[in-house]
């Protein structure tokens, strides 16, 4: 008799001569798998150190600059009025007395625009709330020096105008103000709301 010793399947873990192992083939595309979601993993963590400094000063700028628009002195009259602030050396500057002249004469017309006068004088602000701000907060809001005279428009939005070196007159501010876009929609309310009240009165029925 023919011995059957060594006739038969391959044993675990061998490969035959022209076919392939299943079982093998599967757990190298599980490796496979398990690599390239590793690899994903550390580019995501790459990417995410990457932008950690780019957000980091996003949001370090947009604290500065809330911080800055809150620590203005006229911050809290954006959208409520319009500033002008006059600055000067001194109470005696001749410029100063020039302008003060000149606004004195249209109370009526600075407030029918909603304008607010604030003056930086010396080392002393007048026209905001006591202990509010000094001359230098007044004047580094607006970008004005201290050793010269100067005035500067302050728009609702909070926005600086107009920005100079001698006095301006009333004329020329209420003219500029009043080309502005939002004063000429505050023109327009108050133009429909005149209209809007000759319509309402009636006048009285005589006796009768």
């Amino acid at each position: 008799m023919i011995g059957l010793r060594g006739v038969g399947p391959n044993p675990p873990g061998a490969r035959s001569g022209g076919g392939s192992n299943p079982a093998g083939a599967a757990v190298e595309e599980r490796r496979s798998k398990i690599g390239a979601r590793g690899q994903e993993r550390g580019a995501a963590r790459a990417v995410g150190q990457g932008m950690k400094p780019v957000l980091m000063a996003l949001t370090a700028a947009t604290i500065a600059g809330a911080q800055g628009v809150a620590a203005s002195p006229l911050s809290r009259y954006v959208d409520h009025a319009r500033v002008l602030v006059i600055s000067a050396p001194a109470a005696g500057d001749p410029e100063l007395r020039r302008q003060d002249a000149a606004l004195g004469a249209q109370a009526s017309g600075l407030e029918a625009r909603h304008v607010m006068v604030v003056r930086a004088v010396g080392a002393a602000a007048y026209g905001l709330r006591a202990g509010e701000a000094g001359a230098a907060d007044v004047r580094t809001a607006v970008g004005l020096p201290a050793n010269l005279f100067g005035i500067a428009l302050v728009g609702k939005d909070g926005g600086v105008k107009l920005r100079r070196r001698e006095p301006i007159s009333t004329d020329e501010l209420f003219g500029l103000i009043d080309a502005m876009p939002m004063r000429r929609n505050e023109m327009r309310r108050d133009e429909m709301r005149r209209d809007e009240m000759g319509r309402t009165k009636t006048p009285g029925a005589s006796p009768g």
